[in-house]
């Protein structure tokens, strides 16, 4: 009886108990629907005026006129694209602007009493108050006003970069106001707003100028996006040196960024998730271009990250494993085959003489040929880099008949190209004929800054020796072999010699460089040796 009783009255208690609280949040609410009506917010942001009616306590109504308010003060409207009614409401609140600003600040002090340790009820404060004071010309006096309230939001929410970029622009644009300054405070916000690359973009060059290259250096995280960005910026600002700097902690730190999110993806394969490996695969690719880090040690890093992406269907010309493949069948690389045909042939539109290429790495010899034979294309100019493999695959087992019967599929018009010419002396020397005439194969010319290389494997040549004239002031120059970068340096103007280890490289290839910053860069002898 007790317990029958007892339900329907616990029901009424928490029904009167909604009630109660319905009409109190309703109450609480009250201020921000009238900064709504007075601003004129649902006319003018009508997607905010919506969020202040459905947010789950009336303190985040509090923080969104802030952000109105925000927006209002800092940010633009292009007013000839609004109708006459809504752009006059436009033009009437600019007028109203100070008081929208100081109704804004009195809500998120509601706000901040409501709910005291909610990093961005103290974050807009402090955005507002420096809109305020940048309108009133006051940015130097009473900086606290502004910037206490930054500093305390970002302490409650550390990893949000947004506080820390938006205190340091405005640190920024407030120092020639600022009387003194205190670096054991402001440095944190400056480190802090430093790991957003963005903001690197913008700032490091009037940071450097304010505060030096050594501090700045000191402040800027070791992290590949924002020491990039910092790069970038140097290179912009003309400064090799320091640019050339920079490049050297960029590289070490993004060569453990490549590691990392290796790591990241060898740690999925023990568990058999194909869509973890998958997901950090494609994040590796998307993170590290295959081409840019064309040494033996990143070419066994990349060949480590193929062998783990798990089978996917994709598209040729949209695929990141498609730069995989086209990367591993130009290269000296302790690549498994497998993997590169595994990745060309999961992947529709994959080109036939790419897909037949794959097949002769990974030492299917049968599925090559099946694949050129179904082609019919084979013979044209395309299919030369095919016919060169499969004839340099048949010398190494040793058929030199299937070697001359490759070399005899291309085009005639290709017949005299590097590839074929080595292919055929090197076929004239199994058969104990060496009368192939290789002279002229190298003539070293450059075509601005690229140079076709002939490389004969009979020669064993071991590195390109480059004597460049640097002008004027010195130069960082990248440079390397097929599309890739094997290293960047920083050169002194005058001449310098430069020794590029070829890495076991052998038949056509084309050496490269690019001049990132500095002086101009001209070629003026170059040997193979």
């Amino acid at each position: 009886m007790f317990s029958r009783l007892a339900i329907p009255a616990i029901s009424l208690l928490l029904a009167g108990a909604s009630v109660a609280l319905y009409v109190h949040d309703s109450e609480e609410r009250t201020p921000a629907f009238a900064f709504v009506r007075r601003f004129h917010v649902a006319e003018r942001r009508p997607e905010y005026a919506e969020t202040i009616r459905f947010v789950p306590a009336a303190d985040l109504a509090g923080e969104v006129a802030g952000e109105v308010a925000l927006q209002d003060a800092l940010g633009t409207v292009s007013l000839s694209d609004l109708e006459p009614a809504q752009r006059q409401l436009w033009i009437d609140n600019l007028a109203d602007l100070d008081r929208e600003i100081e109704s804004a600040r009195a809500l998120l002090l509601q706000s901040i009493r409501e709910r005291p340790g909610w990093a961005y009820h103290r974050s807009l404060l402090g955005m507002i108050e420096y809109a305020r004071a940048r309108r009133r010309v006051q940015l130097g006096p009473a900086p606290d006003r502004w910037l206490r309230p930054l500093e305390l939001a970002m302490r409650l929410s550390p990893n949000d970069s947004m506080l820390a970029t938006f205190a340091a622009e405005a640190l920024l644009e407030s120092w020639p106001h600022l009387e003194a300054i205190d670096a054991g405070r402001v440095n944190p916000i400056f480190h802090a707003a430093l790991a957003d690359p963005g903001f690197v973009s913008r700032h490091c060059t009037e940071l450097v100028e304010l505060l030096g290259h050594d501090a700045v250096w000191r402040l800027l995280p070791d992290a590949p996006q924002p020491l990039h960005a910092a790069l970038q910026a140097e290179i912009d600002a003309g400064d090799v040196p320091a640019a050339a700097e920079l490049n050297v902690r960029w590289e070490r730190a993004e060569w453990q960024s490549r590691e990392l999110d290796l790591r990241e993806i060898q740690e999925c394969l023990p568990r058999g998730d194909a869509d973890c490996a998958r997901s950090a695969c494609r994040i590796w690719a998307q993170k590290h271009p295959v081409f840019y880090w064309d040494t033996r040690a990143g070419r066994r890093q990349a060949a480590a990250v193929l062998d783990s992406w798990p089978n996917e269907p994709g598209n040729w010309r949209n695929d990141l494993r498609s730069d995989f493949v086209n990367f591993f069948l130009e290269r000296p690389a302790d690549v498994d085959g497998k993997a590169v045909m595994r990745a060309a042939a999961s992947m529709s539109d994959t080109p036939r003489p790419i897909l037949a290429r794959a097949s002769i790495q990974a030492g299917d010899i049968a599925v090559a040929e099946t694949i050129a034979r179904a082609d019919e294309s084979r013979g044209t100019f395309e299919w030369t880099r095919y016919g060169v493999d499969r004839a340099r695959s048949a010398l190494a087992a040793g058929r030199t008949r299937d070697a001359l019967a490759a070399l005899e599929t291309i085009s005639p018009a290709a017949q005299n190209e590097c590839d074929v010419v080595l292919v055929r002396a090197s076929l004239a020397r199994a058969r104990g004929n060496p009368t192939t005439s290789l002279a002229g194969l190298n003539r070293m010319q450059w075509s601005q800054t690229s140079l076709p290389l002939c490389i004969d494997p009979a020669q064993s040549y071991t590195m390109l020796r480059l004597d460049l004239s640097i002008a004027g002031e010195p130069a960082l120059v990248d440079y390397g072999f097929d599309g890739g970068r094997s290293e960047t340096i920083f050169l002194r103007p005058g001449r310098v010699r430069v020794a590029v280890p070829l890495e076991d490289r052998t038949g056509r290839h084309i050496f490269s460089y690019r001049t990132i910053a500095g002086g101009n860069v001209t070629p003026i002898e170059t040997a193979l040796q």
